[in-house]
């Protein structure tokens, strides 16, 4: 009956601790920018979030509405959402 708990717990901890590393952090950032175009306020978040988002510049480039936001410690995914709210564009979000 001991046996069969220490192997219970052993392989829980390993599906547990498996799911844990294998995550990935996903990376936070802190933007304020001001009168900016989508697409300058895209590109800073791509070189903050270290590349990680993608767009079709000339689709972006149709939109002529500027920004001005100020974002402190968000997720990739809602500083996209800020700047692209009020217009017609949507991001998507797509797994590796």
């Amino acid at each position: 009956m001991k046996k069969n708990r220490i192997l219970l717990l052993g392989l829980w901890i390993i599906f547990f601790w498996s799911g844990v590393w294998g995550q990935q952090t996903e990376k936070l950032i802190t933007l304020k920018m001001e009168d900016v175009s989508i697409l300058d306020a895209l590109k800073e978040i791509n070189r903050l979030g270290d590349n990680c988002v993608s767009f079709k510049r000339e689709e972006i480039e149709k939109e002529k509405k500027k920004v001005s936001l100020e974002l402190k410690i968000v997720r990739l995914r809602v500083a996209v959402d800020s700047v692209l709210a009020g217009t017609q564009l949507r991001a998507l979000v797509r797994e590796n």
